[in-house]
């Protein structure tokens, strides 16, 4: 269990959607899925940003970064590079 998630969790999951929400085109693959590994991509960059000596968020949830800070983050990750003034309105400290 890798993730959290068993075998034929995401198909329990389509099933209750289509129960809920009929004649939705919402499927387990692709839709759900490439939700979760952007989720768990996005995580990532946060973590990776987030290890970083000098990285944190201000009031407003917008890394709070100098720039040498961020010059170590992108030697670490190239994948964060968009999310310096990005806002994360629901990650909690």
């Amino acid at each position: 269990m890798k993730n959290g998630f068993r075998p034929g969790d995401l198909q329990k999951l389509e099933e209750k959607l289509n129960a809920k929400m009929s004649g939705t085109d919402i499927r387990a693959k692709p839709h759900i899925h490439s939700k979760i590994i952007t989720w768990k991509k996005l995580h990532g960059c946060l973590q990776t940003t987030l290890g970083v000596t000098g990285c944190g968020f201000n009031l407003t949830k917008v890394f709070d970064v100098s720039d040498s800070a961020w010059a170590t983050v992108m030697k670490k990750d190239l994948s964060v590079s968009g999310m310096h003034y990005k806002p994360w309105p629901f990650y909690e400290d």
